[in-house]
């Protein structure tokens, strides 16, 4: 929420489907590759990210949106289903195995 604000003041464009990480080996979120075991931590880390990440849809739902930034919340709340989606996938493998 707080690169909305900064959008806001700054008055510049962002892109809103970010990047992937350089440092997504370290990330205990990153996904894991097949054959690896999800860690305790792991574990942790996604299910904060999927609480941050529905928190935020809702403090989006209470904004009132002006037409700067209705486009980019829009590509942002794709951005966040997708990556809810795959977190989804990654606990039901975890949990099936």
């Amino acid at each position: 929420m707080a690169w909305l604000l900064l959008l806001l003041q700054s008055k510049t464009t962002i892109d809103a489907v970010p990047e992937p990480s350089h440092d997504a080996e370290n990330s205990p979120v990153a996904a894991t590759p097949k054959g690896l075991f999800m860690t305790a931590q792991t574990l942790i880390g996604m299910l904060e990210e999927m609480m941050d990440l529905k928190v935020q849809q809702f403090a989006e739902s209470q904004m009132k949106l002006t037409p700067e930034v209705a486009p980019l919340l829009k590509e942002k709340r794709e951005t966040d289903r997708r990556r809810l989606e795959q977190i989804k996938i990654e606990l039901v493998r975890f949990l099936e195995t």
